[in-house]
């Protein structure tokens, strides 16, 4: 699964469900499961503004939905996010913003394109008919 349709995707998790948790809550008032999940933030929670906190830890209340392939991905791609410096935290942002502004067709095909492109970027061939910058369509 693509890095960037990933990220959008956990984005679009922790986006969608607010909580009624304390507005900033530090590490050690989190409980086993939000520290379990949440775990790849861990050096960098007690930094995050409140509203990016309470975005976290509306993934954990989906959590239980996902597969546990889907797990190991939003675990991955959270470890990514921290080790990620603010100019590409920014532009991964961007991205999302304009993804989500998108009509949902247009979203789905713009999130199909990233997915393809992260393909081919893993060496995996692309689907026929998907322009990529690695491999462009036959003309």
């Amino acid at each position: 699964m693509s890095r960037v349709w990933m990220l959008c995707l956990t984005l679009a998790l922790v986006a969608c469900s607010p909580s009624g948790r304390p507005v900033n809550p530090p590490w050690s008032q989190l409980t086993e499961q939000e520290q379990s999940v949440l775990a790849p933030l861990q050096p960098e929670w007690n930094r995050y503004n409140p509203r990016k906190k309470q975005e976290f830890l509306a993934l954990v209340g989906h959590w239980a939905s996902l597969t546990p392939a889907e797990q190991t991905n939003v675990q991955l791609h959270l470890y990514d996010w921290a080790l990620m410096e603010m100019p590409d935290r920014q532009a991964a942002r961007r991205s999302f913003d304009r993804i989500e502004s998108l009509p949902p067709a247009a979203r789905d095909a713009a999130l199909a394109e990233l997915a393809e492109r992260e393909r081919v970027r893993e060496g995996r061939e692309p689907a026929a008919g998907i322009e990529t910058p690695d491999a462009p369509s036959a003309r």
